[in-house]
């Protein structure tokens, strides 16, 4: 049968049409709500940056994110607002929210102000019910901490009771929770009161036209503190096997810490590589703590862990055997005083 020239350009153009529908249908959607320290800010006219704002390029492109964090806001103003409304209404069963509220709502003023132990909890309950009856899934966040320190150099507790009401709802409510609050703590405390400013708004004078006079600001992160917050959520993730986790660019993370890792923090890379069976890891710290080894394939699956410990400071390796596992690149992470290193090993046969 003979088709007409019109009816094969009609045909081209559905075909380009569902190719373009089938390139942006993304598998799921992550909606994040939240305050300041999770919020977008201008990449030319702010040197703040939001956690969520720096996570997109950890997923892969079947993953649509939509921060919609705002600054300043309280569990109770981002509801009184509307904009809670305006997320309800776009939610679809199989989405996610990311939760995180608190740094505003510790505030005395009488539009933000929430009780840890009632008005705040009563709104996270909303959050999660009300996305629950959508079909999609919650998942709450504990506050990051600020940058206060003690004179012992452990990090103040600047949020009351406010993280441990989320965690009691992420309980009560069997409600996936990523404790920011504690991991934040120890990474600025693995970092120390002068090393941590590099993670913050901190700005010397004449360092930048945006702040000529110099800036410190001990509750903003920059660029390379949301990433290493956005990284610490991830983790979070995986440490739980959640399903988004399933959707990370592990690739991605492997170069995330170079510019903020303390030096006393190593991780090598595995000898021999290439491979087969067997490779050795080492890595060294200066200081007591947990240590986690992870392997991964490249695509983010979690195959086994080395390693689950508390360990002293000191050099160690350990051997890997890759024996019943096919050819391939995996990628191996370490986990140790809040950070995460990770490297890439070629197993052939």
């Amino acid at each position: 049968m003979k088709i007409s020239t019109k009816a094969f350009r009609w045909s081209l153009f559905l075909s380009a049409l569902l190719l373009f529908i089938y390139a942006v249908n993304y598998s799921v959607t992550v909606f994040s709500i939240g305050d300041s320290t999770m919020a977008n800010f201008s990449l030319t006219s702010d040197l703040r940056r939001g956690w969520m704002q720096n996570i997109p390029p950890f997923f892969n492109n079947e993953v649509k994110i939509v921060n919609y964090a705002k600054s300043g806001r309280s569990s109770k103003s981002f509801i009184d607002e509307g904009h809670w409304d305006w997320v309800v209404s776009k939610l679809n069963p199989g989405d996610y929210v990311i939760i995180q509220f608190g740094h505003n709502d510790e505030k005395e003023a009488e539009t933000l102000h929430t009780d840890p132990w009632t008005t705040y909890t009563e709104n996270l309950r909303k959050f999660v019910g009300e996305t629950r009856a959508k079909g999609a899934h919650p998942v709450l966040c504990t506050s990051i901490v600020r940058r206060y320190f003690n004179a012992d150099g452990t990090v103040q507790k600047s949020h009351g009771e406010y993280p441990d009401a989320v965690r009691k709802l992420a309980v009560d409510s069997s409600v996936t929770l990523v404790d920011l609050n504690e991991k934040t703590r120890e990474l600025l405390e693995s970092f120390g009161p002068d090393s941590s400013k590099l993670l913050y708004n901190y700005v010397e004078p004449g360092e930048s036209d945006l702040y000529p006079a110099g800036n410190e600001d001990d509750t903003h992160l920059n660029d390379r503190g949301a990433t290493a917050v956005a990284e610490l959520f991830l983790e979070g993730l995986q440490e739980q096997d959640h399903p988004l986790a399933g959707y990370l660019l592990l690739t991605a993370l492997d170069d995330a810490f170079k510019q903020i890792v303390p030096a006393d923090i190593q991780l090598f890379q595995n000898y021999p590589n290439p491979f087969n069976p067997v490779t050795s890891i080492r890595y060294s710290t200066a200081q007591k703590g947990h240590v986690k080894i992870d392997i991964f394939t490249i695509t983010g699956k979690k195959i086994k862990t080395l390693l689950n410990d508390v360990k002293p400071a000191g050099n160690y390796t350990f051997d890997f055997d890759a024996g019943r596992l096919s050819s391939g690149i995996y990628i191996y992470r370490l986990s140790v005083a809040g950070i995460t290193l990770s490297k890439k090993m070629i197993l052939t046969k």
